[in-house]
């Protein structure tokens, strides 16, 4: 998605400011993550200057209830970019995660603290939900890692997605990488969701600059 998870150790990163409630700013030799009043953060490439901005805001389902999920139904076939036979992960007989039964949450950070080479997230409890977040800079030429986590007071179901990266066309990325077949720029027509045990594990993807990462 747009969490980066490759990590180059080099050069301590350079903290430009140390104060809370205020803009703070993470660099290293490639990047720059700029916070925001809102709480959302900026992400700047030095070299080119190219920049996009991520918002702090989480989705998060809940169900008390088993959710009548199924890997597989006979009765239920996608057809996706000329690819027939598809039988995607269902409830009750739907395809689209969200209308899953259950509650449905957008969850959004109210600001960003700066802590040790980290930003943190600060989110406020949400029905006994509680969300972690926190974006880290790697020293040297390494990408922004965001990590998080979610406790909860009530058993039941849950899923939780990162959904504030910045809303981009298929013209206007380089590539993505998604589980099966939807790679390259291939992009699902629906909100599916596919099982973990589902997903292959990628080995490594070269960009446009000839760089290759895994």
């Amino acid at each position: 998605m747009d969490i980066f998870l490759r990590i180059i150790p080099a050069l301590a990163v350079v903290l430009l400011s140390t104060l809370t409630n205020r803009a703070e700013t993470l660099s290293n030799l490639t990047y720059r993550v700029d916070s925001t009043s809102t709480g959302a953060v900026v992400v700047t490439e030095m070299a080119t200057g190219a920049s996009a901005t991520f918002q702090p805001n989480f989705r998060i389902m809940f169900c008390p209830t088993n959710t009548g999920y199924e890997m597989y139904n006979p009765a239920v076939k996608v057809f996706e970019y000329g690819v027939a036979g598809f039988y995607p992960t269902i409830w009750n007989s739907d395809p689209d995660i969200f209308n899953a039964p259950g509650t449905n949450y957008l969850v959004t950070a109210s600001t960003s603290v700066l802590e040790t080479n980290t930003l943190h997230w600060v989110y406020a409890s949400t029905n006994g939900i509680a969300v972690d977040a926190r974006i880290s800079l790697p020293a040297g030429t390494g990408e922004p890692v965001l990590s998080f986590e979610m406790t909860t007071a009530a058993a039941g179901y849950y899923t939780i997605g990162y959904v504030g990266a910045p809303e981009r066309t298929t013209n206007q990325v380089d590539w993505m990488w998604q589980p099966l077949f939807w790679t390259n720029k291939r992009f699902p027509s629906q909100s599916f969701l596919t099982a973990e045990s589902q997903c292959g594990g990628v080995e490594r993807l070269q960009r446009p600059d000839r760089r290759v990462g895994g």
